[in-house]
């Protein structure tokens, strides 16, 4: 009787990898030669982000995660800051710089689906597939509160900071209305028959919404008011 040996294999670190597809590229400002340009992206690529120059093809900065892949990622306004989800349920923030984690916090049972900063990058809401929405403070690196009511992954969330307010969207169709000041939802957009993928808030006055049916839906924002509770109340424009 004759015995065979087998080598035995074990993975090694991956290579050659440019970007994968299981978030959204984003645009980031850097210095290059002195200057702040837009020729930089920002770029998922398995449990990593690269930033990558496109003028001369090089990876400027490498933010390295651990084990989960990287789900979606977002840029404050100051383009300091990369906040990074992952499938895991983690987020990081990264100072883009220099590629060095700041800040992490873990509040979804399962992966984060989208990621928006405040305006001045001191709060950050952070939406799951767990169908909830978490409000978390920067500075002090710590969760504000939880919000939930959605049924479906949580896909778009914008603040909205002249009525202190959150708006978000889900895949269960619907969008919502938060006042951030009491953590309740005083108002909720229903009639759509089709998932929602994204959304877009133009001027702060006009909402527009991307279904998976392939077609736009337009909304005037705060055009109404509520004569009972002086609540300003979403109008519907016309779908596109």
């Amino acid at each position: 009787m004759t015995t065979k040996q087998y080598l035995r294999f074990s993975p090694g670190q991956i290579f050659g990898v440019v970007a994968s597809s299981t978030a959204s590229i984003i645009p980031i400002k850097q210095n290059d030669g002195g200057n702040l340009k837009n020729n930089f992206f920002a770029v998922p690529a398995c449990e990593n982000v690269y930033i990558w120059n496109l003028r001369t093809k090089e990876k400027n900065v490498v933010f390295n995660g651990e084990n989960s892949i990287v789900t979606c990622l977002v840029a404050d306004s100051s383009q300091k800051n990369i906040a990074v989800g992952y499938a895991d349920g983690m987020i990081r923030i990264f100072n883009i710089r220099d590629g060095e984690c700041t800040v992490s916090f873990i509040g979804h049972k399962t992966a984060v689906s989208c990621l928006t900063f405040e305006d001045g990058g001191s709060n950050l809401a952070s939406g799951g597939k767990d169908s909830e929405i978490v409000v978390w403070n920067v500075i002090d690196e710590a969760g504000l509160f939880r919000l939930k009511g959605h049924k479906g992954p949580i896909s778009k969330c914008i603040f909205y900071r002249p009525r202190n307010c959150l708006i978000s969207s889900s895949k269960d169709t619907y969008i919502k209305f938060w006042d951030l000041d009491t953590q309740h939802c005083f108002h909720t957009l229903v009639g759509s028959q089709y998932e929602i993928l994204d959304m877009a808030l133009i001027r702060g006055t006009r909402l527009i919404v991307g279904l998976n049916n392939q077609r736009l839906r337009a909304w005037n924002i705060f055009a109404e008011y509520d004569s009972s509770s002086n609540t300003p109340l979403p109008k519907k424009i016309k779908d596109q």
